[in-house]
């Protein structure tokens, strides 16, 4: 009885001691994995929305002075500047001789810009100017109606493109062609789109539009859609093979191809065409009830007032880099913020050879790497 008393005591003892040291340990340990798996997620959550653009590039031959722009097109704000990678191969004037070279630049942070500006256009030095290219376009005119009309899901005016060009999407008006049969095996409509500025990219082109067949059953009818510039295709998208009675978003991106083909922005149109696929009973109507043409907004800063980023009045050294200034830094002055565009300076060992090829490559302090190249002129 002793005996049992004593070892039941004991494992008692045990517990409690288990109670008073382990325990505490292994909570300290599960905590410490808990806030340290927030970390990551909350990195992981910040490096998702982190995205930025580089574009307009300015590299002079017999300079040893680079620029460029970049646009924020993340969620996130960048401002640990002291943080970034900033790479430079180049085609370097050694004495007279085409030298290729690789350069890493230092953040210089006394010569970044000082906040704000003139004119209410906070952050920029100098002149500056903001102007804005790509943007969302949509229907604005009619080409071409054929037999399309807007009889049921419109307001029966005969102007159709009013039927398919709002802002938000809505399916309760559309357009459609008449039924299509074995005699009358394909409509075409074609609208003109909004006119934009060249986003100056390839990047970030796509095509929306919304489709369906007017009522279930009958004929089997297809739906081809191609983007064009006048009367030259830009793109041709797969054809939407028997289509159904419900209201489908279609989405495509184009390629780098497809978009670097556009030269005239102010003339992009869509052209849908409703096709008769088979079938012997009552003929069907293709309908459209939304369409846009996405191209990317590209706000592009000129520093200087003529033409492109001035970074002379920045004193900095060879092997060294700062922010010349930030667009319309309205919001958190010296962060680069969601949306805006900023101006990059950097200055090399060397100047540049006479239509050298110059490689930029910049990362952020979350890992994102963005790169571009032009030839110095």
């Amino acid at each position: 009885m002793g005996l049992g008393i004593a070892f039941a005591g004991s494992i008692a003892a045990v517990a409690m001691y288990f109670v008073m040291t382990i325990l505490p340990s292994i909570s300290d340990n599960y905590y410490d994995t808990v806030e340290s798996n927030s970390d990551i997620s909350r990195m992981q959550d910040k490096i998702s929305k982190t995205n930025f653009r580089i574009h307009s590039i300015g590299a002079i031959a017999g300079n040893n002075t680079i620029s460029f722009n970049a646009t924020n097109i993340g969620a996130e704000k960048l401002w640990s500047y002291e943080k970034f990678h900033f790479v430079v191969d180049y085609d370097a004037n050694v004495g007279g001789a085409d030298t290729r070279m690789t350069e890493i630049l230092s953040f210089n942070n006394s010569a970044k810009l000082t906040g704000s500006g003139s004119s209410g256009q906070l952050g920029c030095i100098g002149e500056c100017t903001v102007v804005p290219n790509g943007g969302v376009i949509r229907p604005d005119s009619d080409i071409l109606d054929n037999n399309w009309n807007d009889n049921v899901g419109g307001d029966n005016d005969t102007i159709l493109y009013d039927e398919i060009n709002e802002e938000v999407r809505n399916d309760a008006n559309y357009i459609t062609t008449d039924p299509l049969t074995a005699l009358n095996p394909s409509d075409i409509v074609e609208v003109g789109l909004t006119d934009v500025n060249d986003p100056q990219t390839s990047d970030g082109h796509i095509v929306r539009y919304v489709y369906r067949k007017n009522t279930a059953g009958g004929h089997e009818i297809d739906l081809q859609v191609r983007l064009l510039q006048g009367a030259t295709q830009i793109a041709a998208f797969p054809i939407h093979d028997k289509i159904g009675s419900s209201f489908v978003l279609a989405e495509h991106t184009l390629s780098s191809i497809q978009a670097d083909s556009i030269t005239d922005y102010s003339d992009l149109r869509l052209e849908f065409t409703g096709l008769y696929d088979s079938g012997i009973l009552a003929g069907r109507s293709v309908a459209i009830s939304w369409a846009e043409f996405e191209t990317p907004i590209d706000l592009n800063l000129d520093a200087s007032g003529g033409g492109g980023a001035s970074c002379s009045s920045k004193t900095i050294s060879a092997k060294e880099w700062t922010i010349h200034s930030i667009g319309g830094d309205i919001l958190d002055p010296q962060v680069f913020n969601p949306s805006e565009v900023a101006v990059f300076c950097g200055k090399l060992t060397n100047p540049l050879f006479n239509n050298g090829n110059v490689t930029i490559s910049f990362t952020t302090d979350f890992g994102l790497s963005k790169s571009g190249t032009v030839n110095s002129e």
